[in-house]
């Protein structure tokens, strides 16, 4: 493990414009035309890291925090418009990058599996598909939790980072 410093500065840009900025250029240029033919769906890729600041990725963390809160928003503003915005909150996913995180990947999905739970939360134009459901409940109950709670229950966890 990374002494607790943080992403290096670099890093942190780095991670804050692809998976933010990026997102958000990548659907700007497209909701005029959307709106205009009062048809389209925006989807959105956030993590299960979004709905807390882990301390092995403090900026990824707040990265998908952004694009998360930033589709809720989109989504809210486009109402009545005939554009959905979908927003997918995932867990692990079995792919050679999360095989190679440096801590342990609990509730891992089948890349297969995420790819029908995706395809059918864009069918069902739904706002949200958080999966897999353990990370939809620990989000759930580390909102009614005070933060320091969260905080110990999170230390526990860091038992399952790989050696």
């Amino acid at each position: 493990l990374a002494p607790p410093t943080g992403e290096p500065g670099d890093l942190a840009r780095e991670i804050i414009m692809v998976n933010t900025i990026g997102a958000m250029n990548s659907v700007t240029p497209l909701l005029a035309a959307f709106v205009a033919r009062r048809r389209g769906h925006v989807v959105l890729i956030s993590s299960v890291a979004a709905f807390e600041g882990l301390a092995e990725s403090p900026v990824y963390s707040a990265s998908k925090a952004a694009v998360r809160t930033y589709g809720h928003g989109l989504r809210r503003r486009l109402h009545g418009s005939g554009v959905a915005v979908t927003v997918i909150t995932a867990g692990f996913i079995a792919t050679p990058m999360s095989a190679s995180l440096p801590f342990s990947t609990p509730f891992v999905v089948d890349a297969d599996r995420a790819a029908r739970l995706i395809k059918r939360a864009i069918e069902r134009r739904a706002c949200e598909l958080v999966f897999p459901w353990q990370f939809r409940w620990s989000a759930v109950l580390s909102s009614l939790l005070p933060a320091g709670a969260v905080d110990g229950l999170l230390r526990m966890g860091r038992a399952w980072i790989k050696p």
